[in-house]
């Protein structure tokens, strides 16, 4: 029994090693990307942006896809959170990387929620700029 929680143990910090990797380069990207929205959306005014319509229009639908998906994202990683959350302690180790995951879990979240926060005052950028029709 110990040798399996062992082993579940191993993969929890596997997986919440990868967090630690990949969370502050997903939020690096999306932060980008959405300075690089904002600086396209600031060079438009009303002498170009009968040839920038397309471009966004397509942004902004693109945007509140994002903005629908990221609450079922932090939804989904929740319920995942309340399940871990509520393993008994059993074994040390595998509190210990229950307890690790549950910390790097709540930092994605706050991610999450930023990365919203952003396409929210992108969207609000974008609309402000179709209204100049």
């Amino acid at each position: 029994m110990a040798s399996s929680l062992g082993r579940t143990a191993k993969i929890i910090d596997n997986y919440t090693n990868r967090l630690l990797l990949e969370s502050p380069l997903y939020e690096e990207n999306f932060e980008a990307a959405i300075k690089v929205c904002s600086i396209y959306i600031n060079n438009i005014n009303k002498d170009n942006i009968e040839d920038n319509i397309d471009t966004l229009k397509s942004l902004l639908k693109e945007i509140k896809n994002l903005k629908d998906n990221i609450p079922n994202a932090i939804n989904g990683m929740m319920g995942f959170y309340d399940v871990i959350q509520n393993w008994p302690n059993v074994y040390s180790v595998l509190t210990k990387s229950r307890n690790k995951l549950l910390s790097q879990l709540d930092s994605l979240n706050s991610t999450l929620k930023t990365s919203y926060n952003l396409a929210n005052e992108l969207e609000g950028e974008l609309e402000y700029k179709l209204r100049l029709l």
